[in-house]
């Protein structure tokens, strides 16, 4: 699922974590403001999280962009996923927690503030 006007990327580097990353995959879909998109990095994982992403991906509820990767540690998985953001804002998320409904809409909102100037940073 695309959707326009994307700033926030939340980033998930996983390992071996597909009985987790369901609950995860539950709160954002839960999100009040869909705009944005999930990536995820596999860290070279050999359980079934590949075919896990795939059928969320397929459920075309949230935009999700998959990577899979060698293993070589969450510090190399996140430098990969450094490299294929595209948006302005980054949360990152490990892969055995979960995100309140608002927290997107939260992070844009305070972020629209910041660039009116209505924060004092």
């Amino acid at each position: 699922m695309k959707t326009e006007g994307n700033i926030v990327t939340v980033v998930t580097c996983t390992y071996n974590r597909s009985k987790l990353i369901g609950s995860l995959y539950d709160s954002l879909l839960k999100q009040t403001d869909k705009n944005f998109k999930w990536l995820v990095i596999d860290d070279g994982s050999s359980d079934d999280t590949c075919q896990l992403i795939d059928k969320f991906i397929d459920e075309n509820q949230i935009e999700i962009d998959y990577i899979y990767k060698t293993n070589g540690g969450k510090h190399t998985a996140l430098n990969y996923a450094f490299e294929n953001i595209d948006t302005e804002l980054t949360i990152i998320v490990d892969s055995d927690d979960f995100l309140k409904p608002q927290a997107i809409e939260t992070v844009r909102n305070d972020y629209a503030k910041i660039l009116r100037g209505g924060y004092k940073i």
